[in-house]
């Protein structure tokens, strides 16, 4: 077949050679971008379903239950996943693995710090602490971290995300659910606009009494429980680390969010 479509080429015309060429490359050129945009796409539904993975298994370790009827914050995260079209037996998947029921999964904290002096406490998902220490320990050495005790870096708090009507719609409930959350250890609140048209108050509290502060809140008519987890905010954040140093903590993170097993990540660099 080659040798006879160089001999079609050799007795026609320069010109429609070259036409029957340029025909041939756009064609390459054609299936070589259909493979490298199905590429970037089974990419991406890969990181969703890691993220819906790791969604699931945050809603049910703070939410203290696997059933979405008892637990509104894995309602909120399966309602979500359906909403990007996530199959449900990869929901299903999610909830058996975070629950143990096919693999044996332990929850295990890593303390690191960067090249650059960055503190990161990792929170991983493991049914194989071999395998997940030596991920983690390839991503270390390929980035130049080293692992270290970086606790003393950050507070370990409880935060439950409430949303809320507009302040401007309805500007009693705010102050309702305020006073409520002060009243069950509340000891902080950001409050944030969302583009859906209602806001989130961000609650903070001490972490052993973070499912207080969420059952006190969600009893209220307006207020509805988005998450609620126990999270590490540094002590004294890192306000800039230069543009290069970003660019390589970025590398790191990016890759050590790949990992399926990885559940959170804090550094000192993190706002609230």
């Amino acid at each position: 077949m080659l040798r006879l479509a160089f001999l079609t080429l050799r007795s026609s015309p320069t010109r429609r050679s070259f036409s029957a060429t340029q025909s041939i490359l756009a064609g390459h050129n054609k299936w070589s971008k259909i493979k490298e945009k199905k590429g970037i796409n089974d990419a991406q539904r890969g990181q969703l379903l890691s993220r819906v993975a790791r969604d699931v298994a945050n809603a049910i370790r703070s939410g203290g239950s696997a059933d979405p009827n008892l637990n509104s914050h894995l309602a909120a995260v399966i309602k979500k996943a359906k909403d990007q079209d996530v199959p449900k037996d990869n929901i299903e998947r999610a909830i058996e693995r975070a629950q143990g029921k096919n693999k044996k999964g332990e929850i295990v904290t890593y303390e690191a710090l960067s090249s650059d002096s960055v503190g990161i406490i990792i929170e991983s998902l493991s049914d194989n602490l071999n395998r997940t220490i030596g991920s983690l320990r390839e991503i270390f050495n390929d980035h130049g971290v080293q692992k270290a005790s970086v606790m003393w870096m950050f507070r370990k708090i409880g935060r439950v995300d409430v949303k809320i009507p507009r302040f401007q719609d309805h500007p009693g409930v705010q102050d309702d659910i305020f006073q409520i959350a002060v009243d069950n250890y509340m000891e902080d609140v950001e409050i944030t606009d969302s583009d859906e048209g209602h806001q989130v108050m961000k609650l903070f509290c001490p972490p052993e009494r973070i499912a207080q502060l969420a059952k006190a809140v969600s009893a209220h008519p307006s207020a509805e429980i988005q998450e609620r987890n126990i999270i590490y905010i540094p002590e004294n954040p890192t306000d800039s680390i230069g543009k290069d140093a970003q660019e390589r903590l970025t590398k790191l993170l990016d890759r050590i969010w790949a990992d399926e097993d990885t559940l959170n990540i804090w550094t000192t660099v993190d706002k609230k």
